[in-house]
């Protein structure tokens, strides 16, 4: 076996020296990297901090101050004690910039606070109108399920039940009731029936006629009900598209309602009943439109409006043998000839008179009616009509 020479174990020394050494300063190095983001999180934690707080940074403009007054109060001992020139100009330029630091942040802190306070309310804006967005898509499902409650009480239940929704539904505002109207009524349904329809009987026609019959009830209610709230003159423009849709459907089903025998028409009682009420309702609905129209010297429209079902009806022959809602028109349309002829403000009873008066004042209420239709362009067979109506 072979000793190994002296060079060699030196040499093998210096090779393991030189290999701690290295292994040293990469253990280190990685020591230090682990640290790093550490340190970096801290800084920029102190940095952040010093930035929105510059009273922080205060403490380094006083710690450099103190620095560099320090070095400056050297100058006032003796010669071979003053402080390099670099170093005072060191401890200066610190200072310096410490004070530029504080003074910047500050200014940039104040900025910021500044925008923050500027958009809170911006963004508190923006959140009502997001709210009000939310709450209009609300209203939006809101009122059809309102729509659809008020359909099916007015087309199911009891009579008692339909009487009470139609009250409940002159509470309300006419936007809601308007909307309704013009959903049921702008089809111009009742034009869609034929007369002999009509002559027979059909259901579906009778039981439509009693539901509007709830609705113009209802309509004719809120005008009173809402003639507190609004000017005379302000109500009239609400209701006068409404009363043109009302009256349009009145024209076309109307004189196929006058048809109808007693037997199919009291087929089914309380669709009968509902009927008859629709009569009524549409006259309370013209009296009602009628002297509010005369209030605000808007006869013309009214009479506008009317003439369409006075020429319809000047012309409609009847057979004059068991037509049961003959007798219910003539009596719900001599109130309103009545108030043609007394011409009372909105708001006002019509004046009793005596049984003398009550043949004068058919004529007069009449012939008021034919002659604003006809100067609204009708063309009314006043004979007819007369007859139809058992004016004296």
């Amino acid at each position: 076996m072979t000793t190994p020479e002296p060079a060699d174990l030196s040499q093998a020394q210096e090779e393991i020296t030189r290999l701690i050494t290295e292994n040293e300063e990469l253990r280190t190095e990685l020591m230090r990297r682990r640290a790093r983001p550490r340190t970096r999180s801290i800084e920029a934690l102190k940095f952040s901090g010093s930035f929105l707080l510059p009273m922080l940074d205060r403490q380094h403009v006083f710690r450099t101050f103190i620095a560099f007054f320090d070095e400056a109060s050297a100058y006032t001992l003796g010669k071979e004690e003053w402080p390099p020139r670099e170093r005072v100009l060191e401890r200066a330029r610190d200072f310096g910039l410490a004070i530029l630091r504080f003074f910047v942040k500050r200014r940039i802190a104040i900025l910021m606070f500044s925008l923050l306070a500027f958009l809170v309310p911006l963004v508190q804006v923006w959140l009502v109108f997001q709210q009000n967005a939310i709450i209009e898509n609300q209203n939006k499902y809101f009122n059809i399920q309102v729509y659809d409650i008020v359909a099916q009480s007015l087309t199911g239940g009891d009579t008692t039940a339909k009487q009470i929704t139609s009250a409940l539904l002159a509470r309300e505002d006419f936007g809601l009731i308007n909307g309704i109207i013009a959903s049921v009524f702008e089809a111009d349904t009742g034009g869609a029936f034929t007369e002999q329809d009509a002559a027979g009987g059909r259901p579906l026609f009778l039981e439509e006629t009693a539901a509007r019959g709830h609705l113009v009830s209802a309509f004719s209610q809120a005008i009173e009900a809402n003639a507190e709230e609004s000017s005379r003159e302000v109500l009239f423009d609400k209701i006068e598209t409404t009363f043109g849709l009302v009256a349009n459907d009145a024209t076309a089903r109307v004189p196929q309602l006058l048809r109808i025998q007693r037997d199919a028409a009291l087929r089914d009682p309380t669709v009968g009943q509902e009927c008859f009420r629709y009569l009524f309702s549409l006259s309370s609905l013209f009296r009602r439109t009628y002297t509010l129209s005369l209030t605000v010297d808007k006869e013309d429209v009214f009479f506008k409006g009317v003439a369409p079902i006075v020429e319809r009806m000047s012309k409609v022959r009847l057979t004059g043998t068991d037509e049961v809602f003959v007798p219910v028109f003539v009596s719900a349309f001599h109130e309103l000839l009545f108030e043609i002829a007394q011409k009372p403000k909105f708001g006002q009873p019509v004046r009793e008179v005596d049984a003398t008066a009550v043949e004068r004042l058919l004529k007069q209420g009449f012939q008021i009616l034919v002659d604003r239709s006809k100067a609204a362009g009708a063309e009314v067979d006043q004979a007819q009509l007369k007859q139809l109506l058992e004016v004296p």
